[in-house]
């Protein structure tokens, strides 16, 4: 029985450990990170007596040409509000001062996103756990998401067409980051 408790005991310290470091590594890419705005459409939203979830799908921006890979590097040119536009293929050139990597996936589409025409992409999360403080109406806003210098990307908040921030993810919500 002893062993049997320390078994446990030890394997949820371990989870708890793994948690953390994953949260570090987000924290890390979040606060070294450089800051986007990428157009997304609210799929849905759920809520529950502590927090609401939010489902989003990414606009594709760049070039069907270019979508050659189920998964890839593109180059974005970041503007001062931060919004992006597609620059080039990553093929490890040198960057240009506005210049960002930016790494994507492509998914299969869903019935429920039948209402899009093309791929399916994901450059950071498409799920985002937040307060509920703001009630989002299944329209378009600005995914803020910061990318490290390798292009991976972590999805921290809602924007509108302003710049303004809407809504906060929760785990930086609750630690007043921003």
């Amino acid at each position: 029985m002893m062993k049997r408790n320390l078994s446990i005991f030890i394997s949820s310290f371990l989870i708890l450990i793994v948690l953390v470091g994953r949260y570090l590594a987000d924290y890390a890419a979040f606060k070294n990170g450089v800051r986007l705005l990428l157009p997304v459409w609210i799929e849905s939203v759920e809520s529950n007596a502590f927090s609401s979830l939010a489902r989003i799908r990414y606009y594709n921006f760049i070039p069907i040409e270019e979508l050659v890979q189920e998964k890839g590097t593109i180059v974005v040119e970041r503007f001062n509000n931060g919004q992006v536009a597609f620059a080039a293929k990553s093929v490890g050139q040198r960057l240009r001062p506005r210049e960002v990597r930016l790494k994507y996936t492509i998914t299969p589409s869903s019935l429920a996103s039948s209402q899009f025409q093309g791929p399916n992409i994901h450059f950071a999360s498409s799920e985002l756990r937040f307060f509920n403080q703001k009630s989002l109406t299944l329209s378009d806003y600005y995914a803020v998401v910061y990318v490290n210098d390798d292009g991976e990307a972590f999805l921290a908040g809602i924007t509108d067409h302003d710049g303004t921030q809407l809504i906060k993810g929760l785990a930086f919500s609750a630690f007043h980051i921003y």
